[in-house]
């Protein structure tokens, strides 16, 4: 059921982790044969920032 609602949206999953799904990152442009990721790694700088803010 959830590579059924997942995948028709471009979703790609890890073959080994059942629950891992991937969008938009490296993992998910190697899967989809994407020029590039569409978004970067958060640096730990960043994802701090992240977690203050919220």
């Amino acid at each position: 059921m959830l590579a059924h609602a997942l995948q028709p949206v471009g979703f790609v999953n890890d073959f080994t982790e059942w629950w891992h799904w991937s969008y938009g990152d490296r993992y998910w442009a190697v899967m989809t044969q994407a020029n590039q990721a569409l978004y970067s790694a958060v640096s730990e700088q960043e994802r701090i920032g992240l977690y203050k803010h919220s």
